[in-house]
């Protein structure tokens, strides 16, 4: 026994004396490792257990197989504070150029800042001192091109969002902010039927594709020829009942909103033509109907035209009526009318009352022949499919007086002879929210 004991510390002196590398199954370890085991058929076992709990001062580095977890374990702390972490292959995220894609289990949740996210892919800030920092960067390194997400639907709209990087603004600066309704952030217009928002770099926002109409009315054609010369009158107002108002034309109508509706029965088989009685062309008139809830600016003006002028010696440019409706004591007034689901019209909001008189002046004109324009200026709260309707009243003229839809051209040297005033009688409409 003696002798055994001496041949086995004669072989341990011998092998560290010969070299600070130490081979099993090789008799040249590498230089660069203290200990190499080499083998074609058997591999390394390490220590097993089923936790660390057993394990006391851990030096750093120490390993071993977790039973529990089936993972190799080390230690990146001290002895006196160790902290175990796995040695594992990511076995949830593969790189596939040119990206990276989660394979484990499409359902899962991601977390990042958290153990327990709650989304799909789910961050939480978790250091104080970061909080003005963003949570999520895109950056654009070119300048062009665009800074944007996509928000894609299988079965509904896709939506964008994002920086147009190229895009400039009235001041010279590019970079202007878009919600696009599509995949990408396209070029983009005042309603281009796609773009929803645009904000430039100067803090000015432009919100597309809202309700934006205005719509007017141009003269009766039943009463142009030697009765209106000029073509100044439109619809006739009935005595005392509140009559809605026609729109022959419109400046824009961006989503198509403004619409003929029938009134009372649709218009008649065959047109008839005004002759100032109580029956004027009135048989239709236009609505607006909102295409999505919100508040709706709404603006309106009306002339009625009782005193009519024109030029009857262009060197002195001197006017005289002649045209002239008898008037009684009364008042003009306009409205905004609201229906609502029931088809039912409410006045929403009355304009101004403006009083007129019998009374005349030094030159036996109505003193109170340009006071008949009432307006009406108000903010709608619509839901979908509700309508606005614009209505008007007059209570000085037993019989129908017509609206004026542009002034005469009644000085030449101010005007043109052929010069097309606006019209007096429209209104606009504006989605605000």
């Amino acid at each position: 026994m003696k002798y055994f004991y001496l041949f086995f510390i004669s072989i341990f002196v011998s092998i560290s004396s010969f070299s600070q590398s130490v081979g099993i199954g090789t008799t040249t370890p590498d230089a660069s490792a203290m200990l190499e085991v080499k083998s074609t058929s058997k591999g390394l076992l390490i220590p097993r257990m089923s936790g660390a709990g057993s394990i006391s001062n851990p030096a750093n580095g120490l390993m071993f197989y977790n039973t529990t977890s089936n993972e190799i374990w080390y230690n990146s702390g001290t002895s006196g504070s160790p902290v175990w972490e796995a040695i594992v292959k990511d076995k949830y995220w593969t790189s596939s150029t040119p990206g990276l894609f989660y394979t484990l289990n499409p359902g899962d949740y991601v977390g990042i800042g958290l153990i327990n996210p709650t989304y799909q892919f789910h961050v939480k800030i978790f250091d104080g001192t970061k909080t003005n920092n963003p949570i999520l960067t895109l950056e654009n390194n070119f300048n062009s091109g665009y800074t944007s997400m996509l928000f894609a639907n299988s079965n509904a709209t896709d939506y964008s969002m994002g920086v147009d990087v190229a895009e400039i603004d009235n001041s010279g600066t590019a970079g202007t902010f878009k919600i696009v309704k599509g995949s990408g952030l396209a070029n983009s217009s005042q309603g281009d039927g796609s773009t929803m928002l645009r904000s430039f770099s100067n803090g000015i926002t432009d919100i597309n594709n809202q309700s934006r109409c205005r719509v007017f009315q141009q003269n009766n054609t039943f009463i142009l020829g030697s009765d209106d010369p000029n073509g100044e009158y439109g619809q006739g107002v009935s005595y005392a009942y509140w009559t809605p108002v026609y729109y022959t034309s419109a400046s824009y109508d961006q989503h198509g909103e403004f619409a003929l509706m029938p009134y009372p029965l649709g218009p008649p088989l065959t047109a008839f033509p005004y002759n100032g009685g109580v029956n004027p062309p009135a048989y239709y008139f236009h609505e607006f109907t909102a295409s999505e809830d919100g508040y709706y600016q709404v603006n309106a003006r009306v002339d009625f035209a009782y005193v009519e002028y024109t030029a009857i010696n262009e060197e002195q440019a001197e006017i005289s009526p002649i045209t002239s409706v008898p008037v009684q004591g009364g008042y003009v007034s306009i409205a905004i009318m609201k229906r609502d689901a029931s088809g039912v019209n409410l006045m929403y909001a009355q304009g101004n009352k403006l009083m007129a008189s019998g009374a005349t002046n030094d030159n036996g004109d109505p003193v109170e022949q340009n006071n008949l324009a009432p307006n009406v200026s108000d903010v709608v709260y619509l839901k979908a499919g509700e309508r606005i309707s614009i209505w008007v009243w007059q209570s000085i003229f037993t019989n129908s007086i017509p609206l004026r839809v542009r002034n005469p051209d009644c000085n030449p040297w101010v005007f043109p002879p052929d010069h097309d005033h606006p019209t007096q009688v429209y209104v606009s409409i504006h989605k605000v929210s």
